[in-house]
C-alpha cells in the first residue's frame, strides 16, 4: 500500500513537473547553437543603422532581399533554446518585423517554423503581420510534444522564402508556457504485466521487459526528486539498464507511449 501510494504520488510529482515548466529565451546570438541556411552570423545585429531596435535583449536575426523579381529561397535559422521537453502540450511564441519600408514576410513564407522538438506537431494560430514599419508584433501557437522528443531541449527552427523588397526581423522573448495533457493510469496489476525488472533493487544491471502491447516505448528513469537521471529508447522490448554510475538511492523508471505515462515502478539502486 505504501508503495502503491508513493507511485501515486510520483506520478503526481511528475505531472507538475512537466507542466510547470516555463523558458524565455531572448533569441540572442550567443544563446543556444545556432545552424544557419544560407543566412549567417552577420544577419545578427543590434538594429541602429536600420531604425530597428531589438524587442527583447540586444540583438535580433535580421534579413532583406533589396532585389527586384529575385526571391531568396529556403533561407533560415535552426538554434537550440534549451530546457528540457516533457510529454505534454506548449504554448509557445516569438517576435517577428519588417523595416526598411519593405513589405512584411507572412506565416504562407514559411516552409519550417518550429518552437519545441523536430518530431512534434506545431500549429499557428496568432500570426498578424506589422501596419507599421520596424513595428514588432507577438506570433504565438500550440505545441504537441512527440514521445521521440522527450528529454530533448527545445529548438527554433524557421525556414523560409524572402521575396524581394521583403524584409524579416526575429526577436524574443521566446515563450513556451506549458498546457497540461498526460493521461496516468497507475495501476499494480497494470504495472506487473507491463513492466517487469529484475533483480530490483540493482546493484549495477537490471533486466527491464516491456509488454509488446506498448508500442514504440520511452523510458525515462527519474530520481527521488523528479530529475531525468536516464533516458532510454529501447529497440527491443527485453533490455539491460546499467546503473553502474548512478548514486545509490530511489529511483522510478517511467514508461511513456503514444504520447501518455503508460507506467511507473519504484527501483532501489545500491
Amino acid at each position: 500500500m505504501k508503495t502503491h501510494l508513493l507511485l501515486c504520488l510520483f506520478a503526481l510529482l511528475l505531472i507538475e513537473q512537466l507542466s510547470g515548466q516555463a523558458i524565455t529565451n531572448n533569441f540572442e546570438e550567443v544563446t543556444g547553437d545556432n545552424i544557419y541556411y544560407e543566412l549567417n552570423s552577420e544577419n545578427w545585429n543590434d538594429g541602429e543603422t536600420f531604425g530597428l531596435f531589438p524587442n527583447a535583449g540586444s540583438e535580433m536575426l535580421m534579413s532583406a532581399n533589396g532585389n527586384e523579381n529575385i526571391t531568396f529561397e529556403a533561407i533560415g535559422i535552426e538554434k537550440t533554446l534549451g530546457g528540457v521537453i516533457g510529454l505534454t502540450n506548449y504554448r509557445v511564441s516569438f517576435y517577428v518585423s519588417s523595416y526598411l519600408n519593405m513589405n512584411p514576410i507572412t506565416i504562407e513564407d514559411f516552409t519550417t517554423l518550429i518552437i519545441g522538438g523536430h518530431n512534434g506537431t506545431i500549429s499557428w494560430d496568432s500570426t498578424p503581420s506589422p501596419e507599421l514599419n520596424c513595428e514588432w508584433v507577438k506570433w504565438s501557437g500550440n505545441y504537441v510534444a512527440s514521445i521521440l522528443d522527450v528529454g530533448e531541449p527545445f529548438i527554433f527552427k524557421a525556414i523560409f522564402n524572402l521575396d524581394s523588397l521583403h524584409s524579416i526581423a526575429i526577436d524574443g522573448p521566446i515563450d513556451i508556457l506549458t498546457k497540461p495533457n498526460i493521461s496516468v493510469d497507475i495501476n499494480e496489476k497494470t504495472q506487473d504485466s507491463l513492466l517487469q525488472i529484475y533483480p530490483n533493487p540493482v546493484t549495477e544491471t537490471a533486466m527491464i521487459a516491456i509488454s509488446n502491447l506498448i508500442y514504440n516505448p520511452k523510458v525515462i528513469l527519474f530520481n527521488a526528486y523528479g530529475a531525468q537521471a536516464k533516458v532510454i529508447n529501447p529497440t527491443t522490448n527485453t533490455f539491460l539498464l546499467d546503473t553502474k554510475n548512478l548514486p545509490s538511492g530511489i529511483y522510478f523508471l517511467t514508461i511513456f507511449s503514444a504520447q501518455k505515462l503508460i507506467v511507473t515502478k519504484q527501483i532501489c539502486i545500491n
